[in-house]
């Protein structure tokens, strides 16, 4: 990532090997929806799915749907993400953790009929959709909590 071209207010995640996004820019290199692994660093082996368009780094791996008829992204995303501790188990043990581009292509994807891939990606689309409700809710009570705390000691 160049941090001078690095901007909180940019439209664009930067994703470069770690948990999540590293930072923003005002272009991307990748348009989205597309499955990102991180390929280098501690969190090598990490799944995410970016649904914008974005900057790949180039320490992960941007997996996109060749045939959208035959996979289902949401699908795949899901199994990979519940699967994502082979990645992490794939982890060379250099200086530096990493996985290979050759065990990535390795990775075997067992998957049903389209039409059932749509109904399970969209099932765990929607879970993922009300984990997130349900936590910025918990973040919003716990605000609250501590201005009541703050208004009660002072």
């Amino acid at each position: 990532m160049i941090k001078t071209k690095q901007n909180d207010d940019s439209p664009y995640p930067v994703y470069n090997g770690g948990i999540s996004y590293t930072g923003k820019y005002d272009e991307y290199n990748n348009m989205g929806p597309k499955i990102v692994v991180s390929a280098r660093g501690a969190n090598a082996g990490f799944v995410n799915l970016v649904t914008t368009n974005y900057w790949a780094g180039n320490s992960c791996y941007s997996i996109e749907m060749i045939d959208k008829n035959l996979f289902n992204l949401d699908y795949i995303y899901a199994f990979m993400k519940y699967n994502q501790w082979r990645f992490t188990a794939y982890q060379q043990a250099a200086n530096i953790p990493s996985v290979s581009k050759s065990d990535m292509t390795r990775f075997d994807i067992n998957s049903p009929k389209t039409n059932e891939q749509q109904k399970i990606g969209t099932l765990f689309q929607q879970f993922d959709s009300l984990i997130a409700f349900h936590q910025r809710k918990l973040d919003n009570l716990k605000k609250l909590k501590k201005a009541y705390l703050q208004k009660m000691f002072i």
